[in-house]
């Protein structure tokens, strides 16, 4: 039935002004017998749907008698229509109700008034477009807005959403300009992100990798790792001396008694020593012994022959401060080196 009102409303309507086209002689003028003026709408920006009163008030000058009065209103198209009555005293045409039940939502400027007067006898209809004239005056009709379904917009950002605060999201009605707000959850999501520039390492400062954090909430997105400073590397060749490299006894010497001795080698930097007794001649380890200090016994009853030990400089490093910042800047590394001793029993 709501679909089928305003089709029955107009086929009325349609019929209503065939009616006086075909019973009423007439003839359309430029509107130089009527003048119109002072055109106003006492529910002027309201939202008025169907049923509702509509009070249009004019003045309508004419040297002739003013017959009958008709109000028409359309936009988009479509058409609302409504009955008038006329006020020959007070000049006042006074709406009884909306007729149409459309649902439209743009404004109604384009009032249609057929003025129908009599000339000579005969009756004429003149007719005045309010838009061009009176432009200001205008409603809009539409039910949806007075049943609470407003034709809203895509909506505008009015309050931006962060990690930590909720934001707001107003949308407004395009034909009463109501509002209604939807809220945005704060999340995870709206981090403001903030990047933390990596520091350049140096032989005196360490360095950082490149991070980010969130500027709101101060969460670390991404982590800063640690670069150490750099160190200045230098390799070396070690260095062993020893006061003797060679010593030589007679084996008669050994007959009752046993010989000591000691190496005392010198290295460079600081690193490990340690000593080796070479498998020659045969059993040599039977006759020789060398502790971890460097404290050489040739037992007694050692064999004639050329006996060998080993002193060994293990691989080391070591580091060195600059001036009086007192920061460790360089890295000297020496090789592995080996001297021999040799022990001749004649």
């Amino acid at each position: 039935m709501k679909i089928l009102k305003p089709i029955i409303t107009n086929i009325i309507l349609i019929l209503f002004l065939f009616y006086l086209n075909n019973n009423v002689a007439y003839a359309y003028t430029e509107q130089t017998n009527c003048i119109v003026s002072e055109v106003k709408i006492e529910e002027q920006g309201q939202i008025l749907g169907y049923g509702d009163t509509l009070h249009l008030s004019c003045k309508i000058e004419s040297e002739y008698q003013i017959d009958k009065v008709v109000f028409w209103m359309s936009t988009n198209s479509k058409n609302v229509s409504f009955d008038m009555e006329y006020d020959i005293n007070s000049g006042k045409y006074i709406k009884n109700q909306i007729l149409n039940e459309d649902m439209l939502e743009a404004p109604y400027r384009t009032f249609l008034i057929y003025i129908w007067y009599i000339k000579d006898g005969e009756k004429y209809r003149e007719t005045v477009y309010t838009d061009k004239d009176f432009p200001e005056q205008c409603f809009v009709f539409n039910n949806n807005c007075k049943n609470n379904n407003h034709l809203y917009d895509n909506g505008k950002i009015t309050k931006l959403v962060t990690c930590k605060d909720d934001g707001m999201k107003t949308y407004t009605c395009s034909v009463c300009g109501s509002t209604k707000i939807e809220y945005i959850p704060a999340s995870e999501n709206y981090h403001k992100i903030v990047i933390d520039n990596a520091i350049e390492v140096s032989y005196i400062n360490n360095g950082l990798t490149e991070g980010s954090h969130c500027s709101i909430c101060g969460k670390i997105i991404k982590e800063q790792k640690l670069i150490p400073k750099l160190l200045n590397i230098i390799n070396k060749n070690q260095k062993i001396t020893v006061k003797k490299n060679n010593y030589t006894y007679k084996a008669k010497s050994f007959k009752n008694k046993k010989i000591t001795f000691r190496i005392k080698p010198k290295v460079l930097g600081k690193c490990k020593i340690s000593y080796k007794i070479k498998q020659y001649p045969k059993n040599a380890k039977k006759y020789i012994s060398v502790n971890k200090s460097g404290k050489v016994i040739l037992k007694k009853g050692i064999k004639r022959g050329k006996y060998k030990i080993s002193v060994i400089a293990s691989e080391s490093k070591e580091y060195q401060r600059t001036g009086r910042t007192n920061i460790k800047t360089t890295i000297i590394q020496y090789k592995k080196a080996v001297k021999t001793i040799t022990i001749k029993i004649k």
